[in-house]
């Protein structure tokens, strides 16, 4: 009997690895995520004026979705270790898709956290298991270009959200209700689809041939890492490694800072520079669409100068050392800047640098995670999405006591230079279990 993965030479040859379809569902999901994510933010001036919330009740709503995002993170990543990418996948999209859509019923601010938090938990589980997909179905020269692409879509999803919703909105009939089920029902298809075509491994998929699974295989330098892990995890072992800490911090930094494009960002356009909610919708996709371009070229160059160097320290730590700094200087550019178009022009600069860190984050979770991959992510994740609860929170309460916007580029510039600092204490040669005090390592 010929082996499954054998194609006749008579037949045509495909023309598109199986691994990139996959990589496509992974980067539609992004994308679907961030657009449920990044609406409420460009909707904010009507749902706190329809709902009479403040500032203050609006800043914990927007909270609301990291805090349980953040807090389900380790859990998400147990759920796609025990489960496989496919089931986990398909039920958090399925889960957060669903209450974005309801978020269209809300009826207060009790309703909005309560719905906020529900897609927050939906969402923790999606890129632990597109992370370790990653992982099974990619070379390691590979797995920053397709980390890259994953977060560009995920950017390039919240831009659609923000440009689309802004136009829409501007209609009378079309109202911040209407928005959310637009946003939410594309990603419950997607949750049908994705589970009737993927497998969890490569070698499991029908329709993967010989050539592309020895490609996979031979570039991995974790074979044991592509497989479900059933053993228990080294809890001790993460919590006392220095790496792991490191990881966090720099994660919980650089999500903070991303995190005001999906909460105060249009706001802040609105009051410093008396934007329209159109115009404030359009110049914030602009800002996210530079993420959206910045993820896969770091991706892309920090693979190509794995490949050549072979130094995780010069093309993962160096990448995002150099251009969190960049993105700080041009954060603090835009705070001196005279002009609102000079200021969103380095403010959307700055966006594009900082993104060119994001997946280097994620590629290192793979490089160093050994065979609890999607834990190590989650734990990096859920410290990244501490810092993005944190933000919008202290955010609203800092301007409701200050009544000022003008300090937010200044804000922001810190937060990366901080973010740096955890890059550069960073030593990426190993697993995160190699440094720990309780090397219980694979």
């Amino acid at each position: 009997m010929p082996d499954r993965h054998t194609v006749p030479e008579s037949l045509p040859r495909m023309r598109v690895a199986i691994r990139y379809l996959v990589l496509a569902w992974l980067c539609l999901a992004a994308a679907l995520a961030y657009g449920q994510r990044f609406l409420l933010g460009l909707c904010a001036t009507l749902v706190q004026a329809d709902l009479a919330l403040s500032d203050q009740a609006m800043g914990w709503v927007m909270g609301a979705f990291f805090i349980t995002y953040a807090a389900f993170q380790i859990p998400g990543g147990w759920l796609a270790s025990r489960w496989g990418s496919r089931a986990a996948l398909a039920a958090c999209v399925a889960g957060c898709s669903l209450s974005t859509t309801m978020t269209g019923a809300a009826f207060g601010a009790a309703s909005l956290f309560l719905l906020r938090s529900v897609i927050g938990i939906g969402q923790a589980g999606i890129f632990p298991a597109s992370t370790a997909t990653i992982a099974r179905w990619f070379p390691r020269t590979e797995r920053a270009m397709a980390s890259g692409l994953l977060t560009g879509f995920m950017s390039a999803g919240g831009a659609a959200a923000l440009a689309c919703g802004g136009w829409l909105l501007k209609h009378e009939y079309v109202g911040w209700r209407s928005a959310f089920v637009l946003v939410g029902v594309p990603g419950i298809a997607w949750a049908v689809g994705f589970y009737a075509w993927f497998r969890n491994r490569p070698e499991e998929h029908k329709s993967v041939r010989a050539a592309e699974l020895a490609t996979i295989q031979a570039g991995s330098d974790e074979p044991g890492s592509r497989d479900v892990v059933t053993e228990p995890t080294p809890w001790l072992a993460l919590a006392t490694s220095i790496p792991m800490w490191l990881i966090a911090m720099q994660q919980f930094f650089r999500a903070a800072g991303y995190a005001l494009f999906a909460s105060w960002f249009p706001k802040y356009l609105q009051e410093m520079y008396g934007s329209s909610i159109e115009a404030a919708g359009f110049l914030t996709s602009i800002a996210v669409v530079a993420v959206a371009i910045g993820s896969p070229v770091g991706g892309a160059f920090s693979d190509w100068l794995l490949a050549r160097t072979g130094s995780r320290q010069l093309s993962r730590k160096g990448t995002a050392i150099v251009t969190m700094f960049l993105c700080a200087g041009l954060f603090l550019a835009a705070g001196l800047a005279s002009g609102a178009q000079t200021a969103i022009v380095l403010i959307t600069a700055a966006n594009f640098f900082g993104a060119v860190a994001g997946p280097v984050a994620y590629a290192i979770t793979i490089d160093m995670g050994g065979r609890h991959v999607p834990t190590v992510f989650s734990i990096m994740n859920m410290a990244g999405n501490i810092g993005a609860a944190a933000f919008p929170v202290v955010v609203g309460i800092l301007v409701q006591w200050s009544e000022r916007w003008d300090w937010i580029p200044l804000f922001m510039a810190g937060i990366y230079v901080t973010g740096a600092v955890f890059w550069l204490a960073l030593d990426t040669r190993g697993t995160v279990f190699e440094n720990s005090e309780a090397s219980a390592v694979d």
